[in-house]
């Protein structure tokens, strides 16, 4: 039997692993032989990095609460650790703390509660500029492939992490069941 944590792990991966997949997809899709679904993947590539930056919040280590679950309070704090990563920085440089908090206000939550930017910012498919922040007449535009990469870097962090994760819960004094809820027994078919 699964337990709740081992689950939540799986869905989360599983799910990121599609979002992504699926980002990627709008990327290279073209609409009418110029524009590919740009909000949808920036919608997806932002759901990736909240839930990326869940398992990270506040620590180098990814936090979980005491069952196993994630930690999911403080979704700018999550931006703010995702572009924080150390893979992350590494490849690509530090953002400066306003830029993160554009992409999350301006880009994040427009995009995800209103399908709308706010005034001054855009998005752009521009494969040839490896700058994630592309800023040009007072406006900030986000360069989706290379916010795809960062997305693709963290999840290969967070891939990597999660195994290790899996091995420390296993070898754990957590109980070896957890009731079920609702939620996680119907997804326990998925994983059998």
């Amino acid at each position: 039997m699964y337990r709740e944590g081992d689950l939540v792990h799986r869905l989360s991966y599983e799910t990121i692993k599609h979002y992504i997949a699926v980002a990627d997809y709008s990327l290279s899709y073209e609409t009418n032989g110029k524009q590919c679904y740009g909000m949808p993947c920036l919608l997806l590539l932002c759901s990736c990095i909240d839930a990326i930056g869940s398992y990270y919040r506040g620590t180098k280590e990814p936090r979980f609460t005491n069952n196993g679950n994630i930690s999911t309070k403080n979704s700018n704090n999550r931006f703010h650790t995702f572009f924080n990563i150390e893979e992350i920085k590494k490849n690509f440089g530090c953002l400066k703390k306003e830029n993160i908090e554009t992409i999350y206000e301006s880009f994040r939550c427009l995009c995800t509660h209103n399908a709308s930017l706010s005034e001054k910012v855009g998005i752009i498919k521009n494969e040839s500029n490896q700058s994630l922040i592309i800023e040009k007449n007072d406006y900030m535009i986000i360069n989706l492939p290379v916010l795809l990469c960062h997305v693709q870097i963290a999840f290969k962090v967070l891939e990597k992490d999660l195994k290790e994760i899996d091995k420390g819960i296993k070898n754990s004094n957590h109980p070896e069941s957890t009731p079920l809820t609702a939620t996680t027994s119907s997804l326990i078919a998925i994983y059998k």
